[in-house]
């Protein structure tokens, strides 16, 4: 009898014993599986997600807007509708990555490094949303704050560098649309739309 208890007890352990080594072994398996894997995911680099940006852009530019949201009978893309709805364009897209539409030349003094300025705007970013098209997000504006930003251009004011280049083509009381990269902007890999006006500028 007792020769069968030890047997038993025998048995009882090493059945424990293998269990324990199948267990450090799939655990070890796990932990290889999740380092190969970690391996092979790719980070992007800045020069990938900038590439993007560009892309993404470049097919929202081309994209021809609905008829549900702007008149244009003669489908335009977006940056001929906005070409053509504009006093003036300054294209420095290849210098700046900033394209800027002037709505309304504005009739008062030129905005100039060293003078303080307020503006209102719209931004809006160019993204891939649920659906997988590129468009437009929902806009954040200061209209209706009854603060506008204010800023000393050229000043150490934080303000975006794609702003302060954009209200240099601007006069007091003008309107514009400007196409700022995120290099110029706030550096998250999405170009943003800016809708601006000048209501403010020091003498």
């Amino acid at each position: 009898m007792n020769i069968i208890k030890h047997l038993l007890c025998v048995l009882i352990n090493l059945d424990a014993y293998i269990m324990i080594k199948l267990v450090i072994k799939a655990f070890a398996l796990l932990l290889v599986v999740l380092a190969v894997s970690c391996d092979t995911k790719k980070i992007e680099t800045s020069r990938q997600l900038f590439a993007k940006e560009q892309e993404r852009l470049n097919t929202f530019l081309n994209t021809v807007p609905h008829d549900s949201v702007v008149s244009n009978p003669d489908k335009l893309n977006w940056k001929e509708y906005w070409t053509r709805q504009a006093v003036d364009t300054i294209d420095k897209s290849l210098e700046t990555g900033l394209i800027y539409f002037e709505k309304e030349t504005g009739t008062g003094d030129v905005v100039t490094v060293g003078k303080e300025v307020g503006i209102y705007y719209y931004r809006s970013v160019i993204g891939t949303y649920e659906d997988g098209e590129v468009g437009l997000s929902e806009p954040v504006t200061n209209y209706g704050t009854g603060n506008p930003l204010i800023f000393v251009v050229g000043g150490q004011s934080g303000v975006q560098p794609g702003i302060e280049e954009a209200v240099t083509y601007m006069r007091k009381y003008g309107k514009s649309k400007v196409i700022i990269p995120s290099l110029l902007d706030n550096k998250q890999y999405q170009t943003a739309i800016y809708d601006i006006e000048v209501t403010y500028l020091s003498k």
